[in-house]
């Protein structure tokens, strides 16, 4: 819990709420998938609390930090975070959904752990005007980030995740790859032809931690693991045929080039 509340500390450094807040319509479909499953996080820890059943809260959060957060939507967000420039949509849009988990998780955990929350507390109250402690904050109600549609759809996304991370595990262990990031995937699962549609190339790629994707025509099908075109960027990490096109920047690929303009 420690640890993930960090991460999420440090990477909202530059975001102030008056200012940078995105609109719940304007919030990328993966942000508002990990604000609806806060939603059910909230759901079940105050149902659990209110039956005295501590240890269904200590499990519900822990759950959701190690895996909703930092396997899943922390890992895929990290790109934009670091490597995006600060104002990018997509980066505005991921703190957005970091302010509601902070301020929710805060409260969730201030009847158990008292002094972490406390902490988190004092960082949050230096960007806006709170309570002098969490104990006074009102409980979250989440009920306006509940979508079922939506979760609905991302069981499936996460079915498709899991596809291609064993993939890519298999990848690995034959010597084709070391990591993730090294790897171009070619993608066509027909049973997922409209999921992986209502993704972007660029997207997919964020969603499984690699760096080049590409979605194969009809007449092809399987996940098809390679290694990236091109060269490692010296700033985000990531493979691309870009790197080294550019005189005065060789080392950068062209995301790269265009966030430090």
């Amino acid at each position: 819990l420690r640890n993930t509340i960090r991460f999420m500390l440090a990477n909202s450094f530059d975001f102030d709420p008056a200012i940078n807040m995105v609109k719940k319509d304007d919030l990328e479909e993966m942000d508002r998938w990990i604000l609806h499953r806060l939603s059910e996080l909230s759901e079940r820890v105050t149902k659990a609390y209110e039956e005295y059943e501590f240890h269904r809260v200590y499990h519900s959060l822990h759950t959701f930090c190690a895996v909703d957060l930092s396997q899943i939507y922390l890992d895929s967000r990290k790109d934009c975070l670091y490597t995006f420039q600060p104002n990018h949509p997509t980066r505005r849009s991921t703190q957005t959904a970091l302010y509601h988990i902070l301020h929710t998780l805060v409260r969730l955990i201030a009847p158990i752990l008292s002094h972490t929350s406390e902490e988190i507390w004092e960082h949050l109250r230096k960007k806006e005007e709170l309570p002098i402690t969490v104990q006074l904050a009102q409980w979250p109600d989440l009920a306006e980030w509940k979508d079922i549609e939506l979760g609905k759809k991302w069981e499936q996304v996460l079915t498709l995740r899991e596809k291609v991370t064993l993939a890519l595990e298999s990848a690995k262990t034959d010597g084709l790859i070391k990591k993730p990031l090294d790897a171009k995937v070619s993608l066509s699962v027909p049973e997922m032809t409209e999921i992986i549609n209502s993704f972007t190339e660029e997207g997919l790629a964020a969603l499984f931690v690699v760096s080049q994707v590409f979605i194969l025509h009809k007449d092809a099908e399987g996940i098809l693991v390679e290694k990236a075109d091109g060269q490692k960027c010296t700033r985000c990490w990531l493979t691309f045929p870009t790197v080294g096109e550019d005189v005065e920047h060789p080392e950068l690929c062209h995301r790269c080039l265009e966030a430090i303009k």
